[in-house]
């Protein structure tokens, strides 16, 4: 039994589902609103319209220059720290902007967590939408002559393409699944460390947020690299390291320090 198109859509399907049910458990849990919930999710479609028109002026600019002649290796380390870095200013940015001029409010920790759930979450929703249409068009396209579908001077990559999808080992079929919801954990971190920097009134928080996100990044940026395994066990460890951060920045919060007492 062919196993993968159930694998393939159970990834899609949990990378929609896992964020949104986290979103619903601490929604109850904190006895707050959903509007905290898309406040971040509105931060990173904002911040992927940014990014996207940046990256597409920037690779214009880029093309006209030196960059051009380096080696494939060399262009393929600038890529990934120049995205990796670009993607964290730009998201990083976005965060702040809506706290210092929106959301002026929301500065406590259980905010925070709430905030990063709706950044993280979006992104991981957006992306298992896509693998869902990504997968259906696999679907359709297996087994079929692809000179009825594309074009001639493309055939043989096309060809190629599904082989290759179709042939992964049916554990890697999570890995984009993986990838999100490491990322969902690593928002958490990133968004409770902004918030207290807004909170304390010490951007030394919001630096470490933009170098953090940057390393994480670049990390996912760097795969052709470290190969898929390397790059999701180090993502792993960006993970873990965010979920400490939030927990530990909790204590930092009068309100769950005097919740925590009066417990």
């Amino acid at each position: 039994m062919d196993i993968l198109p159930y694998t393939y859509m159970l990834n899609a399907f949990l990378m929609v589902a896992v964020p949104l049910l986290l979103a619903y458990l601490l929604v109850r849990k904190f006895k707050m609103g959903w509007n905290t919930f898309f406040a971040g999710a509105v931060v990173f479609l904002l911040a992927q319209v940014i990014y996207g028109f940046f990256t597409r002026g920037a690779t214009t600019i880029l093309n006209n220059t030196g960059l051009i002649y380096w080696s494939e290796t060399a262009k393929m380390i600038f890529n990934a720290v120049f995205l990796g870095l670009s993607a964290a200013l730009v998201e990083e940015g976005m965060r702040y902007i809506l706290l210092r001029w929106w959301s002026r409010d929301l500065r406590s920790w259980k905010e925070g967590v709430l905030f990063g759930t709706g950044h993280g979450g979006a992104e991981a929703v957006v992306l298992g939408v896509f693998a869902f249409f990504y997968v259906t068009q696999m679907i359709q396209a297996r087994g079929v002559d692809m000179t009825n579908i594309v074009d001639a001077n493309q055939v043989q990559a096309a060809t190629e393409m599904v082989q290759r999808f179709w042939s992964a080992p049916w554990y890697n079929t999570f890995i984009t699944g993986l990838d999100s919801l490491f990322f969902v954990a690593i928002q958490l971190g990133l968004a409770t460390m902004v918030v207290l920097s807004f909170r304390e009134s010490k951007p030394a928080w919001f630096v470490l947020a933009i170098v953090f996100h940057a390393v994480a990044a670049i990390i996912r940026e760097s795969d052709y690299f470290l190969g898929i395994y390397w790059t999701e066990a180090l993502l792993a460890v960006c993970a873990g390291l965010a979920i400490f951060l939030v927990f530990f920045l909790r204590r930092r919060d009068p309100e769950e320090t005097v919740e925590a007492k009066s417990s």
